[in-house]
Parts: C-alpha cells; sequence; structure tokens
C-alpha cells in the first residue's frame, strides 16, 4: 500500500513537473532559440519518465485525465507493437502556427523507430494531444494497404448482396395486390388500333398514275408501270390507259385472259435506271 501511495505522488509531481516547465517558457508569438531547447529538454524529459512507468503507474496517470488520458490511451495501443523504450534521437520545435506548438521527437523503440508528436497550446504552454507515427516497412505497408483493400471489397459486395436480396424479396410482398394492380393498369390502357392494309384493287390507277410533285424522271416512270400493275389487277386484265404509253395492240386469239402486249424499250437514262 505505501509503495502505491509513493507511486502515485512520484506520478501527480511528474505531472506537475512537466506543466511548470512547460509554463516557465513565457508566451510570445514566436520562441527563442533557447526557449526552443529548453522546451525540447522538457518534452524529452517527459517522454523519457513516462515511457519507464509501468501498467498501473501508467493508469493512474490517466486519472488525471486531459492530456494525459490520450497519452495513455495511445501508448498503451502502440506499447505492444513498438516494443520497449530505448532512446530519443532527436526533438524539433515548431512554432509557425498561432494557436499551437508542435514538438516532435524522433524516438527509437526495440521494433520500430517512430515520430512522437505532442501539441503544446500557444496561450497556456500546456500540453493538448499527443500521437505517435511508426515508420514501417515497405512491405508491412504493402500489406496493410492490401488487407485495408480487402475489407472494403468485402464490404461492398457484402452490401450489394443484402440489397439484392431485398429487392428480390419485395414480390412475395402482398402478392394479390400487385395483381390488382396490374389488372387495373391494363384496364386503364387504350387498346391498340391496328392499321388497315390498302389492296392493290383500293389504289385508284389515275392516283397511282399522278407522279409526286418535284419527283425526278426515274420516279415518274416507276410510278407508271406501278400505276399500270394495279390497273391491270384492279380490272381483270383489262387494257389499262396511262399517260405516257401508247395503247397496246391486242391479239385476239380467242381466249380472253390471254393477251399479249408489246414493250417498245426507251433509249432514256431513266429507263435504264428502272
Amino acid at each position: 500500500m505505501k509503495k502505491i501511495r509513493n507511486g502515485l505522488k512520484s506520478l501527480l509531481l511528474l505531472a506537475a513537473c512537466l506543466t511548470l516547465l512547460l509554463g516557465a517558457i513565457p508566451a510570445a508569438a514566436e520562441l527563442a532559440d533557447a526557449e526552443k531547447d529548453t522546451l525540447a529538454q522538457n518534452v524529452e524529459q517527459f517522454l523519457t519518465s513516462v515511457y519507464a512507468l509501468s501498467d498501473t503507474e501508467l493508469e493512474q496517470l490517466r486519472a488525471n485525465g486531459g492530456f494525459y488520458e490520450v497519452f495513455v490511451d495511445s501508448w498503451t495501443a502502440d506499447h505492444e507493437s513498438v516494443g520497449e523504450f530505448k532512446s530519443i534521437d532527436s526533438t524539433e520545435v515548431d512554432d509557425s502556427q498561432d494557436d499551437q506548438i508542435v514538438v516532435t521527437s524522433r524516438v527509437s523503440f526495440d521494433k520500430y523507430t517512430a515520430d512522437v508528436i505532442i501539441y503544446i497550446d500557444s496561450e497556456t504552454r500546456t500540453p493538448v494531444n499527443y500521437e505517435m507515427n511508426i515508420d514501417y516497412s515497405l512491405q508491412e505497408k504493402v500489406v496493410q494497404g492490401a488487407q485495408n483493400m480487402a475489407v472494403g471489397l468485402i464490404v461492398v459486395f457484402g452490401v450489394l448482396i443484402f440489397l439484392t436480396l431485398v429487392i428480390y424479396l419485395f414480390r412475395f410482398i402482398n402478392p394479390d395486390l400487385r395483381a390488382e394492380k396490374a389488372k387495373k393498369a391494363a384496364a386503364a390502357a387504350p387498346a391498340e388500333k391496328v392499321p388497315e392494309r390498302s389492296t392493290p384493287a383500293q389504289v385508284s390507277p389515275a392516283a397511282a398514275a399522278v407522279p409526286a410533285a418535284g419527283g425526278s424522271a426515274s420516279e415518274e416512270l416507276v410510278a407508271v408501270i406501278a400505276a399500270a400493275i394495279a390497273a391491270a389487277e384492279a380490272d381483270g386484265m383489262q387494257s389499262p390507259q396511262v399517260v405516257g404509253i401508247p395503247a397496246p395492240v391486242v391479239y385476239d386469239h380467242g381466249d380472253p385472259s390471254y393477251q399479249v402486249r408489246p414493250l417498245r424499250r426507251n433509249s432514256s437514262r431513266s429507263w435504264k435506271r428502272s
């Protein structure tokens, strides 16, 4: 019990010393070189002391709250990864920011080297935050990136599969209501009208013989031939009267359904294109 009290007193003394040491530096817009050296030495002494504390002593330090709670939580999480504390290689003080001073210490541990950063309030000169950036090897960074990517893909595809199943199950929710809505939609839809097809007998020979306005000579010739065929089918193979074609010579062979009509070739380009 006495040892615990002594440890608690030492922790409180350590916290008070750090606050006094940091508070002893006068507040100014920019720190002089001597002030930066003093601040760097104070931070190194603090880190060297707290990294040597046991778990029980760290819990007692954590009870002070604020910065000490953040420090103990971070150090407890990283302690197993970096190993035991060995030494502090260097410390740099950055006072370029208006609201805080950043003190970065290069610390060597058994397994890794890390950058330990302590943020100090510029006005009160008290520490407000703590973080540790571990220098992993390139291979370890690649493995960690692959693991993060695999976890992200699994989560994304898992969510997509879940949404697909939910959408698929919608069809089983109240099928009677869906069927009723489908019937109402079918009844409300207008009936489609089937367009009437015109037979060749319904085509007027006179209308078919008239070419379209502005049409070429080939179009006129095609219209004339089409009109002749339509008139022949409509009149029962009677002799058509088509504008532009001379009346055919009909040879009577006794059978009225058999008629011979001579065709005379025209040397125009329209005839060749047809």
